[in-house]
């Protein structure tokens, strides 16, 4: 039995996803969230890439929690059965043991893909902003160039006839 259980949660954690769903007000998008500014969300969807304003996300339903879950439940069964009968594997022979630490070995591996999935599906939703100058407490000046600067081409200002 414990193998069963065992081989069922590494096959199913090779079958986790890391798209998330987002609600918005027109229906759910679901896909990876790639990245955000202070306006929009990005979101690699399966067809096509998809640039969601803010104000139309309602929730964000990140990936990882049910992994996260699983994983954590595993993790405190394997270290209760750890605990509790470790001392029997040098009477009862290597299966037993293996089937000690099996519920452990499992959950660590699942509970961390949960939390890395997760964590990175977050972060790239709320990619913070920079602030502006204006708002900066104070503004470190560059030393003076040893060298004449270089107009750029571009620049709104007429360039002055030398």
């Amino acid at each position: 039995m414990r193998r069963f259980v065992a081989l069922a949660a590494v096959l199913w954690s090779f079958g986790c996803g890391t798209a998330a769903r987002l609600s918005t007000r027109r229906g759910d998008v679901e896909g990876s969230v790639t990245g955000g500014t202070a306006e929009a969300i990005f979101v690699h969807g399966e067809t096509a890439d998809v640039v969601l304003p803010r104000g139309e996300v309602l929730d964000i339903d990140h990936p990882g929690k049910v992994a996260m879950v699983v994983g954590g439940i595993l993790v405190a069964y394997g270290a209760f059965n750890i605990a509790t009968k470790y001392e029997g594997c040098s009477q009862n022979g290597s299966y037993y043991c293996a089937g000690v630490f099996t519920p452990a070995s499992v959950g660590v591996p699942l509970l961390l893909f949960g939390v890395l999935a997760w964590m990175h599906s977050y972060r790239m939703s709320e990619i913070p902003v920079p602030p502006k100058p204006e708002s900066a407490p104070f503004i470190l000046s560059a030393p003076p160039l040893p060298f004449p600067a270089v107009r750029s081409p571009y620049a709104d200002e007429p360039e002055d006839p030398i």
